[in-house]
């Protein structure tokens, strides 16, 4: 098998797991809001739900490692996925919303943390770092997609019509998990034949209680920050549905330089320093993207989206 087909493969992954599993339901949260006449509480509740679900795929992810291969793993995080889109695709109520996309995070985890080991260990050890940049970049491009599509349902009279959008995304995910069952069923070696890894492994690692630390600080403020971006544009800085979705679009096509920016940097002058400044622009994008000039929005955003790509990549 050819070093790019898993690689794509990944990307697309990544981008069903997270722009689509993760990312649209805060997209479209006003628009469901208005349509299913929910408080910012329970909407907030359903980004926590859809949150708690992906710590707990990871615990899941964890405790499978060690009796699958990453590429099992990916395999079923994509079919439970499109599972969870196609339930809140049809879901009739808050009920069947809230495990839709329960059932969407917890899958989002099954396929992001074995997609970086799919697509990248077949690469060499000098070109690692670009290989989980391209993977991530493969986000961005679902975030972009999602945004684009969102711009006509969300200018669209029928209240439901954002339900169009994860049906979209649900018939992509199942294009991609057919994909990844007839090709990565195939023993060829490297990332599909490798086995887990057992937990125990990760006291090998220098500075793992701080590395873990950071990053369950990334996955909370990251996922703030994408839960509740539009609806903080919307109500409380007086942006219309159109330019909040424009928003998202520059956030996502930021993320897809990120990535490979961050891979090859960290190639470079290392994981460490790439970490730090990728930590230090989440930080200052964030507070700008709430507090800052209008004007300075669009460049916050920019430089949000290029750190969030640079820290799991590093």
């Amino acid at each position: 098998m050819r070093p790019w087909v898993p690689l794509l493969l990944a990307a697309a992954a990544s981008a069903v797991a997270q722009s689509f599993g993760r990312f649209t339901y805060p997209l479209l949260l006003t628009a469901i809001q208005d349509d299913l006449d929910l408080s910012y509480t329970v909407a907030g509740g359903l980004a926590s739900a859809n949150l708690v679900a992906y710590l707990g795929g990871t615990v899941a992810v964890t405790l499978l490692a060690t009796r699958l291969l990453p590429g099992a793993v990916l395999r079923i995080g994509l079919v439970a996925s499109v599972t969870g889109l196609v339930l809140v695709t049809f879901s009739p109520g808050l009920g069947a919303l809230a495990f839709g996309l329960v059932v969407a995070g917890f899958a989002g985890a099954l396929i992001w943390v074995p997609a970086p080991v799919v697509g990248a260990a077949l690469l060499p050890d000098r070109l690692r770092g670009l290989a989980f940049g391209a993977i991530g970049a493969g986000i961005g491009i679902g975030l972009v997609g999602a945004g684009l599509l969102a711009i006509p349902v969300r200018a669209s009279e029928d209240p439901g019509a954002w339900r169009w959008l994860f049906g979209i995304e649900a018939a992509v995910g199942l294009v991609v998990a057919v994909a990844a069952l007839l090709i990565l069923r195939r023993p060829s070696g490297g990332a599909l034949t490798t086995a887990g890894v057992r937990l125990s492994a990760i006291r090998e690692v220098p500075g793992w209680v701080a590395l873990l630390a950071a990053y369950a600080a990334f996955g909370i403020s990251y996922s703030w920050f994408f839960n509740f971006l539009i609806a903080m544009l919307e109500d409380d800085r007086g942006v219309e549905a159109t330019s909040a979705s424009v928003v998202f679009i520059v956030l996502g096509a930021a993320t897809i330089p990120g990535g490979l920016i961050a891979g090859r940097l960290s190639d470079f002058v290392g994981r460490r320093a790439t970490l730090i400044a990728g930590f230090i622009g989440m930080a200052a994008g964030a507070l700008g993207a709430r507090f800052a000039p209008s004007w300075l929005l669009f460049p916050l955003v920019v430089l949000f989206g290029l750190a969030f790509a640079g820290v799991p990549t590093a």
